[in-house]
């Protein structure tokens, strides 16, 4: 893992999170098995290259004052729900559970570094990366409760 402590080694960390995710919602679009579930997962993988390439791209004097944090919903959906393991015959539930947890996970950590941060700048950092997450977590709990909790 990368020296989390200062801020150039935040944005190394941040970086690999981001192109991990996008790795998996590119995977998890090709597995969907539904043309709303290609599009879902497309489109995150959108923006978690958007989010890489703001990362690589930081002008650190500028993005330290452009930080704005959003309250977002929490619809709650993944905590009723186990984990799942990734697999070649996952259902369209279990994609959208796995992609639920990651973002719950990625959410959990960023949050947690923010509140064991000294450093302003990078309390503020791990604030934004965690509303980020949970902007993904809501749209991905919103499909699941569009799709799977109203079925019968």
């Amino acid at each position: 893992m990368e020296d989390i402590s200062d801020f150039n080694g935040v944005i190394e960390f941040a970086l690999e999170k981001e192109g991990e995710a996008k790795a998996l919602y590119d995977n998890l679009a090709a597995r969907s098995g539904s043309e709303r579930g290609n599009t879902i997962f497309k489109e995150l993988a959108a923006e978690e290259q958007k989010h890489y390439k703001a990362l690589s791209n930081l002008n650190v004097g500028k993005l330290k004052k452009s930080f704005k944090t959003r309250s977002v919903t929490d619809l709650k959906i993944s905590d009723y729900l186990h984990e799942v393991s990734f697999s070649p015959d996952m259902t369209y539930q279990d994609i959208l559970v796995l992609a639920m947890k990651s973002e719950e996970h990625s959410h959990s950590l960023y949050l947690g570094l923010a509140e064991n941060s000294d450093d302003a700048d990078l309390k503020k950092l791990f604030e934004f990366l965690a509303s980020q997450e949970a902007r993904h977590k809501l749209r991905v709990e919103t499909e699941y409760d569009d799709y799977i909790l109203t079925q019968d």
